[in-house]
């Protein structure tokens, strides 16, 4: 049982997603390592770092990089025991350089050029929802994560079934009376049984795609 009485076991049951397309947009993004368990449902992975809306994007040339990998699998990964919250959803990865324009042009990409519904992290963009981990300091949440238009997930620990002491929840210098986050999630304990050789993970980057599957 998770907080207010949520049934995860069941609800990773659910979380089949077919055909939704679903992008993933973290910076730095070097790509996802062979060994990741999409399968054929990882459709595209276009390098953006240092790009600008409107440039033409190239694929992704290297790959080696765990945690997007895991964050890829906890969304929509294939394994038999740690199966993805949307183990039918069809994956396309933006890799952004840590800057506005590198971000606005894989955001618009995978709005315009792939069409997803739902991005794994990111910015501002009009008919698409978009999933932001809270971060992992303990207080303030920065940009993106105190973005208007989307969700913000903080991690929750199962010990007091409630917020994390890493979960960042503090919104504070934008003037206006809301919260951050909107919602917990799984950010504890979290693995794929295969990247970082297999030893768990704690943080808010596993906790957005347990959020970003189910919707």
């Amino acid at each position: 049982q998770g907080p207010m009485g949520a049934n995860l076991d069941f609800a990773r049951t659910l979380g089949i997603g077919a055909s939704i397309k679903v992008g993933i947009l973290d910076p730095p993004v070097i790509g996802l390592l062979p060994s990741h368990q999409l399968g054929s449902r990882l459709l595209s992975q276009l390098d953006f770092r240092n790009l600008s809306a409107g440039d033409s994007p190239s694929p992704i040339a290297d790959s080696a990089e765990n945690h997007e990998t895991l964050v890829a699998d906890v969304l929509a990964g294939e394994h038999p025991v740690y199966r993805g919250t949307a183990s039918g959803a069809l994956i396309y990865v933006a890799g952004i350089s840590n800057d506005y324009a590198s971000m606005q042009a894989g955001t618009a990409w995978l709005a315009i050029q792939d069409d997803v519904s739902v991005i794994n992290l990111s910015t501002h963009l009009r008919d698409v929802l978009f999933v932001k981990s809270a971060g992992n300091n303990g207080g303030q949440i920065g940009d993106p994560g105190g973005f208007y238009n989307g969700l913000t997930v903080g991690m929750f620990d199962e010990s007091t079934q409630g917020r994390h002491q890493l979960s960042s929840y503090l919104l504070t210098g934008t003037g206006e009376a809301r919260g951050k986050p909107e919602i917990l999630a799984p950010g504890v304990w979290i693995t794929d049984g295969e990247h970082y050789s297999g030893v768990t993970q704690v943080g808010t980057s596993f906790a957005a795609p347990h959020v970003a599957g189910p919707v």
